[in-house]
Order: structure tokens, then C-alpha cells, then sequence
């Protein structure tokens, strides 16, 4: 099996071979342009979402630009069968922080969300976006919900026994259970990322 790794700010994107004791081989992809800010798996096809707008797929072989989306892709999720990218440059202008949804062939704008979309998951058939502000939005294919901005803005997000967990920048963890929002740890820094391993939740931090 390959992991790909994105570099942002550098347009570079790569992937390694190997196992738990050896790297076996590291592969270049090549420069795509503009940093790569966001990956995700679609439709058996690689797809990076980057800092100028792009969104591009890789079949194993080959690139395929998909053309400029607007504002930085910061976050990719597939829900309901297709792929949805959440946006925006940081500035939280109401102009360009959007999600929208890509079925393989055509894309549809979903709107301008406020603010800038940092993170996305699906939690409990519903796509929920982490923004700028603290915000979190839930989508279920229809309609949004807005639950509401707590304490720092919305790093990371990922579902944990049964449970979406949030990142902030404030270094809060917070867990949501479908209703209501508990703080479980303050880690007094940024969490910018998070991933299971054995069972486990982990996070990275500044």
C-alpha cells in the first residue's frame, strides 16, 4: 500500500511504499503550482485541493485538472456519493467560502458559508463543516444547520467512538454527540490535526 503526503505552500505532492520498520521508496509526483492544502480519495481517483483554488485527480498515472474552483481548497470529504470541498483564503469576506460538490463529471455551488472552511467529516449521515470563528455546520443533502461558535476556529475534525471531535485553535478538544458539545481537554495550543492508530485518537499540535 502507498501513502500520499501533501505539502502545502510548496505545490508538491508524494507518496511512499513501505512498512512499519523500512521505507521502501519515495515517489515525486511533481509540482502541481499552487500548495497543496487538502487530499482525499474519489471514485477510485486521487484528488488534492489547493491554496490558489484547484482542485486536480490522479489516476496512478496521470493528472487531470479540474479547473479553478475560486477561493484555497482547505478541505475534501466524499458524502452521499460524491466529492464536496469547503473553501476560503482566511478573510472571512462572505465572497468565496463555499462548498461545493463534485458527482465525477459536473460541479454545483452550495454557497457562501460565512466563513472560512478549515475541516470536514461525516458524522452520522450528515456532512459537518469546522470554520473560521468557531463555527460548525451540519448538512444533510438538503438543508444546512448551524450549531452554533464556540472558542477558537475550527482546526480539525474527526469521528471517534460514535463521537465528532473537534480541533481548535485555542487547543481545545471538544466531542459532539448529536446534541450537545462537551469540552474533554485543553491542550493550550493549536491542534492541527488528528487520526485513529490502534483504536486510539491522536493529535498534533504546535
Amino acid at each position: 500500500s502507498a501513502i500520499y503526503a501533501e505539502q502545502a505552500g510548496s505545490g508538491y505532492a508524494g507518496y511512499f511504499s513501505g512498512n512499519n520498520t523500512e521505507i521502501l521508496e519515495w515517489t515525486d509526483l511533481g509540482d502541481r503550482g499552487d500548495g497543496v492544502q487538502s487530499m482525499t480519495v474519489y471514485n477510485g481517483k486521487l484528488y488534492i485541493g489547493q491554496s490558489g483554488g484547484k482542485v486536480q485527480s490522479y489516476n496512478g498515472s496521470n493528472w487531470v485538472d479540474l479547473g479553478d474552483k475560486g477561493e484555497s481548497v482547505n478541505a475534501m470529504v466524499v458524502y452521499n456519493g460524491k466529492l464536496y470541498i469547503g473553501q476560503g483564503d482566511g478573510t472571512d469576506s462572505n465572497v468565496g467560502e463555499n462548498v461545493q460538490s463534485y458527482d465525477g463529471s459536473s460541479w454545483v455551488n452550495l454557497g457562501d458559508k460565512g466563513r472560512t472552511i478549515m475541516a470536514m467529516v461525516v458524522y452520522n449521515n450528515k456532512l459537518y463543516i469546522g470554520q473560521n470563528g468557531g463555527k460548525v455546520q451540519s448538512y444533510d443533502g438538503s438543508s444546512w444547520v448551524d450549531l452554533g461558535a464556540n472558542n477558537g476556529y475550527v482546526q480539525t475534525m474527526m469521528v471517534h467512538n460514535d463521537k465528532l471531535y473537534l480541533g481548535r485553535g485555542g487547543g481545545d478538544i471538544q466531542t459532539y454527540d448529536g446534541s450537545s458539545w462537551t469540552v474533554v481537554k485543553n491542550r493550550s495550543s493549536l491542534c492541527r490535526s488528528m487520526g485513529i492508530y490502534n483504536h486510539n485518537l491522536y493529535i498534533g499540535q504546535d
